[in-house]
């Protein structure tokens, strides 16, 4: 018999909210445990639960983005691992996009997880790009040379499809951040030539100290966007206590 053949997926309800923040961190990210409320109206629309024999073991948040599926968590539960379980959970996901009209999945796995990366590629998932963390801590972004010529400003809706176009970014996942409250989305401009929109790009949320994803087409840009990103005043939310701020690269090759 398939040891998953007693497994069952279903859609999140927000008493699941406690599954969540118990499993969440297994994923091994800085993210915080969003409070039932936002976790409700953000996530627990794509979320799904997977039980076997009433007991949860494992859940999965995917964010369709027309037709591509962006897989944002999977996580099976520590007493549930070694079974097949989250190679059913995949199988669970590919089947409700391609029923919800997605013809192809992307996602993110952190470079130490092999288990992931093994079951991943197992199922025809290849590498497209790295991506690096880094942690700064305000004093030294506070003390970063300034960069002339640069300056960042908040984009413009009308912008959305041309950032997204400059940094080969998900169709749609700017309008999918914008479906979310409190997130501030930025891009870096050239006064001289204000229609590049390729030069640095990022969102975030004042009271995590953090941007994802955090673009540049190069090392001259990325850190000029990082000095520019990182003063502005709405970044830093009296609502964050954390005595540091993270970016995420994405598109790094170095």
């Amino acid at each position: 018999m398939d040891a998953t053949s007693s497994i069952s997926a279903r859609a999140a309800t927000i008493s699941d909210h406690g599954h969540y923040a118990a499993m969440l961190p297994e994923l091994g990210v800085d993210d915080p445990i969003l409070e039932p409320a936002r976790w409700s109206a953000e996530l627990m629309p794509g979320t799904l639960l997977f039980e076997e024999n009433g007991v949860v073991v494992g859940y999965a948040w995917i964010v369709p983005m027309g037709d591509v599926a962006y897989v944002r968590h999977v996580v099976v539960a520590k007493n549930a691992r070694g079974r097949g379980v989250g190679r059913f959970i995949m199988r669970e996901i590919a089947r409700r996009m391609r029923a919800a009209g997605c013809t192809d999945w992307v996602l993110n796995v952190k470079v130490d997880n092999v288990p992931a990366i093994r079951l991943y590629s197992s199922i025809g998932f290849e590498k497209e790009y790295d991506s690096a963390s880094m942690r700064l801590a305000w004093d030294v972004v506070e003390h970063l040379p300034s960069e002339a010529g640069y300056s960042a400003r908040l984009i413009e809706r009308r912008e959305d499809e041309l950032v997204e176009r400059a940094f080969n970014l998900l169709k749609n996942r700017i309008a999918n951040v914008r479906l979310q409250n409190g997130w501030i989305l930025m891009r870096l401009e050239d006064p001289m030539n204000p229609d590049d929109y390729g030069i640095g790009f990022t969102c975030f949320q004042p009271q995590f100290p953090g941007c994802f994803p955090f673009a540049s087409p190069d090392q001259t840009s990325l850190a000029c966007c990082s000095m520019q990103l990182a003063r502005m005043p709405c970044q830093r939310s009296t609502t964050s206590t954390s005595s540091w701020k993270m970016m995420r690269v994405s598109n790094d090759s170095s």
